[in-house]
């Protein structure tokens, strides 16, 4: 099982975000939130991206 760790946003973190966000798409699933409120609400420390 995979530790938990909670920090702050960093910019480095968008690679593993858009990573997601292609999987996602690829599976034909359908994301909640866009892309683009995605990243706002981590660039505002409003989101949490597991």
């Amino acid at each position: 099982m995979t530790n938990w760790r909670i920090r702050d946003f960093h910019s480095a973190d968008l690679d593993g975000i858009l990573h997601l966000w292609e999987t996602l798409k690829a599976s034909n699933v359908e994301p909640v939130y866009a892309l683009s409120e995605v990243l706002a609400s981590c660039e505002k420390d409003h989101a949490v991206v597991a």
